[in-house]
């Protein structure tokens, strides 16, 4: 079991100009290498962990709106039916594979206000599991914590989102669900951007098994040249679509998730945002 590093995935041409967005955080609790990633709108985000699930979660609808006036951005283009075939392959044997499967289905998240986690088990975790703790330090958290644990991870093939998404050898901090309970309007792009997260870390280059699974420094090196790579491929289309979220970084006036979730900030700022706000009081 060896704890996460901080990774941060290189902006591609697109997103040089965008503020990161799609925070991941890897958690020290398998035997695989666990990494963590501050990618961008769309950026191939995500990190290594298995953890205990969330269990029983329901659809929030608008729970989250918290009274604010919610201004719509549009999603163009829109998203496509499915992703694309293989991308091309290069020298290494992970590359972006067909994704034409993926239909981008909206998960949504949770209830916000779970009141699962106080605010020092909300650092309390950061601390132990993504912040240089060490791996006992991590597993001795989740076993003793195991009511906030549930509310800050969620399985990839949950039916609904907690505050971080669990991809196998990736965990993501569920940015787009923070998005759309904050901002109900705007449901549609947290949408968008879910699926170019999820095409491009989960289905075109899976990071636990097959050629792109993630066990050691070189083999996070082809993963993350293969995840940026599917966002000009096999999931362009998605990626192409959740570049709206980048509408409401540009008036954080008008929308209220650009605060409530941490949109501006770096990783530690949206962890401690989306949890605080899905998982808190």
């Amino acid at each position: 079991m060896t704890m996460p590093r901080r990774w941060t995935l290189a902006a591609t041409a697109a997103l040089a100009a965008l503020v990161a967005l799609a925070a991941v955080a890897a958690v020290a609790c398998s035997s695989s290498y666990i990494t963590a990633d501050a990618g961008g709108i769309g950026s191939d985000a995500a990190v290594d962990e298995v953890s205990p699930q969330a269990g029983d979660v329901g659809d929030a609808g608008d729970a989250g709106n918290e009274g604010a006036a919610c201004v719509p951005v549009p999603v163009l283009p829109a998203p496509p039916a499915h992703g694309g075939a293989a991308c091309p392959s290069d020298a290494s044997m992970c590359f972006p594979g067909d994704v034409t499967s993926f239909t981008g289905a909206w998960v949504p998240p949770i209830a916000p206000h779970a009141n699962a986690c106080t605010a020092k088990q909300i650092t309390d975790a950061y601390n132990a599991c993504f912040n240089g703790g060490t791996a006992a330090g991590c597993s001795s958290f989740i076993s003793a914590n195991a009511g906030c644990w549930s509310c800050l991870d969620s399985d990839s093939t949950a039916s609904s989102y907690a505050g971080g998404i669990n991809l196998g050898a990736e965990y993501l901090v569920n940015t787009p669900g923070c998005v759309a309970l904050a901002e109900p309007c705007n449901q549609p792009c947290a949408a968008a951007f879910q699926a170019s997260v999820l095409c491009d870390n989960l289905k075109a280059c899976n990071p636990t098994t097959g050629p792109c699974a993630v066990t050691t420094g070189a083999s996070q090196t082809a993963y993350d040249n293969c995840a940026a790579a599917a966002s000009s491929c096999g999931c362009s289309g998605f990626f192409a679509s959740g570049q709206c979220l980048q509408l409401l970084m540009e008036e954080p006036d008008a929308h209220p998730a650009v605060a409530t979730c941490g949109l501006a900030g770096g990783f530690q700022q949206r962890y401690n945002a989306i949890a605080a706000f899905i998982c808190g009081p």
